[in-house]
C-alpha cells in the first residue's frame, strides 16, 4: 500500500513539472552558410513558450505544429517574418520553414529553415533574432555559426555574420 502511495506521488510530481513554467527562456540555433550563399538554419524553441505565445498573438485555441501547413506552423511562419531574418544593406531576407519536428524529449519544436535565394557572400550580412523577446524580457537566442556562439536578446537583437 505504501509503495502505491509513493508511486502516485511520483506521478503527480512528474506531471506538475510539465505544467510549471520553466526558468530558461532561450532558443538554440545552428546556422550554416555555404561558400556559395546557401543557408540552412535549425532552431529549437521550447514548445510550451512557443505554443502559449502563438495562441496569444494569433488567437489560436489549439496550436498544431505537426506539419508545415498546420495552424501553429503557419502562425510561426508569419511571426518569424518580423523576428528572425537576415539584413544585407537595406535588404531584408526572410527565412522559410522547410520542416518542423519535435525534439527527442518532446520539449522543443525543431524548425529547419532556409532562404529562397542564395545570399551574396561578398556583402556585409547581419542576422536579426528576437524570437519570443516580445513574450519575455529574459529571452535570449543562442546562434551557433562556425563554432562560435552569439547570444541575442531584446537589447542585442542582431549579429554581424562573418562569412569569410
Amino acid at each position: 500500500m505504501r509503495l502505491k502511495g509513493i508511486m502516485f506521488a511520483l506521478i503527480i510530481l512528474s506531471l506538475s513539472a510539465f505544467t510549471k513554467e520553466h526558468a530558461l527562456k532561450m532558443t538554440f540555433s545552428k546556422l550554416i552558410i555555404s561558400s556559395n550563399g546557401n543557408v540552412d538554419l535549425e532552431t529549437r524553441i521550447f514548445l510550451d513558450d512557443l505554443t502559449a505565445h502563438m495562441q496569444k498573438l494569433y488567437d489560436l485555441q489549439q496550436t498544431d505544429f505537426s506539419t508545415t501547413t498546420s495552424n501553429g506552423t503557419m502562425a510561426l511562419r508569419q511571426y518569424l517574418k518580423n523576428h528572425l531574418y537576415f539584413k544585407q544593406g537595406e535588404k531584408k531576407i526572410n527565412l522559410y520553414i522547410n520542416s518542423v519536428s519535435l525534439s527527442k524529449n518532446r520539449l522543443a519544436l525543431v524548425v529547419n529553415m532556409s532562404t529562397t535565394n542564395k545570399l551574396d557572400v561578398s556583402e556585409e550580412l547581419f542576422l536579426i533574432n528576437t524570437i519570443l523577446c516580445d513574450a519575455s524580457l529574459m529571452q535570449t537566442n543562442d546562434i551557433k555559426f562556425l563554432d562560435k556562439h552569439h547570444i541575442l536578446s531584446i537589447s542585442n537583437p542582431k549579429v554581424k555574420i562573418e562569412i569569410n
